[in-house]
């Protein structure tokens, strides 16, 4: 419910021994265990892919956020504010009662995120103990979206402006971003073509 809390985001390596493909933890009460009719839900989704590079890494993140609306559960609906990292699901009473869990949205995910063909594993968490815990969730997701939108500024922009960027302190913190700006900036610097990626809402 938009009245408690709520944190979903995803996360992506290229190394497979960080993700425990095909795993679906959860932490508190199930759908089928609790009475009540609002509770707190955090998500965050663990993906495994092949092939990323500074040139498709953010359109390619694009995709695999939009694979969560591709599920066509039976009593299941889902609501997405992307800016504020949130979700909401609505489960009819029809379908707790026939046994839906979070297991049965775990696996449905986990099917979709895979038809993707650089995904290699994926691994979905799920946490509804209690508004504070999935409060405390936010730092780390807005910490990988920040990652991502640093990369499509960097890949966008016709210079590298180190000085005067919002985001030098996950280039300070992160060597991949460290090793991505100083590529393009070779690359720009040579005149090396350098292709742009697609904007997202």
């Amino acid at each position: 419910s938009p009245e408690t809390a709520s944190v979903s985001f995803g996360v992506w390596t290229g190394d497979d021994a960080l993700v425990n493909d095909g795993q679906i933890t959860l932490m508190g009460p199930d759908v089928t265990e609790t009475s009540k009719k609002e509770n707190p839900f955090g998500k965050i989704v663990i993906t495994g892919v092949s092939g990323f590079d500074e040139t498709n890494a953010f359109q390619r993140n694009r995709e695999i956020y939009l694979k969560k609306f591709d599920l066509a559960l039976k009593g299941h609906m889902l609501r997405s504010a992307s800016h504020y990292m949130a979700e909401w699901h609505r489960i009819s009473q029809a379908a707790v009662t026939d046994g839906f869990s979070f297991g049965h949205l775990g696996s449905a995910l986990i099917r979709a995120y895979k038809t993707l063909p650089y995904v290699t594993s994926v691994e979905v968490i799920f946490v509804t103990t209690s508004d504070e815990d999935v409060t405390d969730l936010y730092d780390l997701g807005k910490r990988s979206t920040r990652i991502i939108q640093a990369m499509r500024k960097m890949v966008n922009e016709t210079a590298v402006n180190c000085a005067d960027c919002e985001y030098q302190d996950l280039c300070r913190d992160t060597g991949e971003l460290r090793r991505l700006r100083d590529e393009l900036a070779r690359k720009k610097r040579d005149g090396t073509p350098v292709p742009g990626v697609g904007h997202a809402n």
